[in-house]
């Protein structure tokens, strides 16, 4: 059965054995078998101190091949855990040592890089929390919190197969049916009167964003993929894509139980509301509160002055690569989701109805699956979503020229092709270095933080200005795994 998680610190030079292998779990009255590390889903909350190196012992008892991929961390190449690319395969029951340091504080994540779209929805997921050199970096909090918000999908008590050679649920990602909050459903977390607790969210769904907040509660946003935020705010909802972190404050001054609440409304199935997890404010007020720290918002001076500099040089710059994001099917799979009484279904043919939603109503995110039978249908043998590079017309792994020099910066424009013939949201990720949202749809941003992910809305265009400080061959994709599955992934290379 499924561990506890454990709370492990690390410091400099330490090493730590970590092991993937099968597990029992039981959630509701489904007993499933699932992945995870060291016996727990999530695995370890691994705290570690900024400019810390440790040593990573992994072992792979899965049954299958596997990597560790360390996400957000500016990691050697060789370390990386993209399989064929920066190291081989794990085959099951060997091992491999992944050697790390720790360059950025803020929040980070590990995963496997084989079939990810298999293990990582299975249970293989955990985070790193990296503590800052700097004591004042974060304003002082009673508490600190990792959260991983992730949902898993089960029909019947089982989940729905999954395949060895090829991938289903292509279409829209496999959206899950039930909500785990570190790995669990609807966790109560048990919070002292007046208390100030950071929490650090982790979105490690396949498709799933989340848009969150706490009815009564005062939510304010501090950090983000990379650190800290340029200028703190607040915030009365929060929306975490795939991969993506955020980290927020919230002060309890009233005792009571707080939900911590997933709404959003998707224009083809309405509002739905979910209930994640209970923040339970007992009687007894804690000895010392921030409430003080917590009602001022910070400007972080040293982050404004290493990213404006950059924004005013580049926001303005005809950019240096304009990517499209979009799908190609099979005239076979064009006829399963074309519309009755069509006599010769083409690409084009398929979805009209969704196109004609989304461009009339402006909605950016499927929230939900709705249409789980056409979906669950749809292989990675019959659909390929892409990435395109416009200047040269090269998809996908065929796009071989994004090389550069160490210490040069690039501004990405990203295309999400409304006109495809399944428009939807992408969270796009770069591995091994980080970047800024310059702009969405012309709309300078405001509030800037490094990032490694971005959701790019559908028919949307983002700006970002991607800095090239760590050499090597490095992967940039979607962070749907089903995408990712069906070949929505490139190369770029930094000497």
């Amino acid at each position: 059965m499924v561990k506890e998680t454990e709370t492990v610190y690390l410091k400099n030079g330490d090493s730590y054995a970590i092991t993937a292998q099968k597990l029992q779990a039981k959630i509701g009255n489904a007993q499933i078998k699932m992945l995870g590390y060291n016996g727990s889903v999530p695995g370890p909350f691994i705290w570690v101190h900024q400019g810390d190196e440790i040593t990573l012992e992994f072992k792979n008892l899965t049954g299958l091949p596997s990597t560790i991929h360390h996400h957000g961390v500016r990691v050697d190449n060789r370390y990386d855990g993209v399989p064929e690319v920066t190291q081989p395969v794990v085959p099951s029951g060997k091992s491999f040592t992944y050697k790390l340091k720790f360059d950025d504080p803020g929040v980070y994540w590990y995963h496997p890089h084989y079939r990810d779209d298999y293990a990582q929805e299975l249970g293989l997921y955990g985070n790193y929390i990296v503590i800052p050199k700097d004591p004042n970096y974060w304003a002082p909090v009673n508490r600190e919190i990792p959260l991983i918000l992730t949902d898993i999908l089960i029909k019947d008590g089982k989940l729905p197969e999954y395949y060895q050679d090829y991938s289903n649920f292509v279409f829209m990602g496999r959206y899950g049916n039930t909500f785990l909050i570190n790995g669990q459903q609807k966790p109560t977390i048990d919070i002292q009167k007046g208390e100030v607790v950071r929490f650090y969210l982790t979105n490690t769904s396949s498709v799933r964003p989340f848009r969150v907040f706490v009815p009564g509660i005062k939510m304010k946003l501090v950090g983000g993929d990379n650190g800290r935020v340029e200028k703190e705010q607040y915030v009365d909802t929060l929306t975490i894509a795939p991969s993506e972190r955020q980290i927020v404050e919230m002060y309890f001054p009233v005792a009571g139980d707080y939900k911590l609440t997933h709404h959003a409304v998707d224009p083809l199935v309405g509002a739905r509301t979910y209930e994640l997890a209970t923040f339970h404010v007992g009687d007894k007020a804690v000895s010392v509160s921030y409430e003080k720290e917590f009602q001022q918002l910070r400007e972080n001076k040293e982050v404004i002055d290493e990213i404006e500099p950059l924004v005013s040089k580049y926001k303005s710059a005809r950019p240096d690569r304009t990517i499209r994001l979009s799908v190609a099917v099979s005239k076979k799979e064009a006829s399963r989701f074309s519309e009755p009484g069509s006599s010769t279904p083409t690409q084009s043919s398929a979805f009209p109805g969704l196109i004609t939603i989304l461009a009339k109503t402006g909605a950016k995110v499927e929230w939900e699956d709705h249409m789980y039978l056409q979906n669950k249908m749809s292989t990675s043998k019959e659909i390929t979503w892409q990435i395109t590079d416009l200047g040269t017309m090269k998809t996908n792994g065929a796009i071989m020229d994004w090389n550069y020099k160490r210490g040069s910066y690039i501004k990405v424009r990203i295309i999400n092709d409304i006109h495809s013939l399944h428009p939807m949201q992408h969270p796009m990720h770069f591995h091994g270095n980080r970047f800024l949202v310059l702009a969405v749809n012309d709309v300078e941003e405001t509030n800037h933080v490094w990032k490694d992910t971005f959701m790019v809305g559908a028919g949307d265009v983002v700006d970002i200005l991607l800095e090239l400080s760590n050499p090597g061959k490095w992967m940039s994709h979607c962070h749907i795994l089903e995408h990712l599955h069906s070949g929505m992934m490139f190369m770029y290379s930094v000497d």
